[in-house]
């Protein structure tokens, strides 16, 4: 899903009945298309949100990452694992957070956000000597 960051957007979160298992760990990822002018005000934007949304219940952890080559489509990627779908939903749609998150990207207008649900299905971790 994409939304470009014009004009008037809900941001409440709504209950998707294709998630199977919502109660189940789940990570959520976000795919940013954002204006090298937004980038510095969007990372100080979520670093404030992160800590409302680390406040909720069912919260584990988020990374912010940014690309280390200008010319990728996506220069910042939010990763954020939870306890559940469930979690987050509630989490979304804590009115603090709500608000905040309808003002940081409403003052981006040159973001385009692309979001998705994710669970693991394969990993590896290397070990060094």
């Amino acid at each position: 899903m994409a939304n470009k960051n014009k004009g008037a957007l809900s941001y409440a979160s709504r209950k998707n009945p294709e998630i199977k298992h919502p109660e189940a760990p789940f990570d959520f990822i976000n795919l940013f298309e954002i204006a090298a002018a937004d980038m510095d005000q969007f990372i100080a934007d979520w670093q404030r949100r992160s800590k409302i949304m680390g406040q909720e219940a069912g919260f584990i952890s988020a990374d912010l990452e940014k690309s280390l080559l200008k010319d990728h489509q996506y220069q910042i990627i939010n990763v954020a694992h939870w306890q559940s779908y469930d979690a987050w939903v509630a989490a979304n749609n804590n009115p603090d957070y709500a608000k905040k998150l309808a003002s940081d990207l409403g003052g981006t207008a040159n973001v385009v956000v692309h979001r998705g649900f994710f669970r693991p299905v394969a990993s590896y971790t290397h070990l060094y000597d």
